[in-house]
């Protein structure tokens, strides 16, 4: 079954995004993610940033939560994170404070 895809800008279930994070297991970075981290000095966060941060996009599976994307200001930067349901940091990037999602295609988004 393929993953629905859901935006903030567009539609985002109500769901327990929090208890979603405090039941993933240990968190880990992909191979690709540590590539990025090192890339672009960038950090893991910690599951108490994570729970602070702004879900801005989730991915479900038979309406279970597969992955989020979460945005974090940490100091003076604004970096994203996709936490996959067992724990993976699959991917991170640092945004620009300005960015308000302005350029998305909503056609690969879910309406309800």
């Amino acid at each position: 079954m393929k993953l629905k895809r859901y935006h903030k800008k567009v539609f985002l279930p109500e769901l327990n995004y929090k208890w979603f994070l405090k039941s993933l297991p240990k968190l880990w970075v992909t191979p690709h993610c540590q590539q990025r981290l090192l890339e672009r000095s960038l950090r893991i966060p910690s599951l108490d940033e994570l729970q602070k941060g702004e879900i801005f996009e989730v991915y479900l599976k038979h309406d279970k939560i597969e992955r989020l994307c979460i945005r974090l200001h940490i100091k003076s930067q604004n970096l994203c994170y996709v936490i996959a349901e067992n724990g993976a940091i699959i991917t991170t990037w640092a945004c620009n404070e300005n960015n308000k999602y302005d350029r998305i295609d909503y056609s690969v988004y879910e309406r309800s």
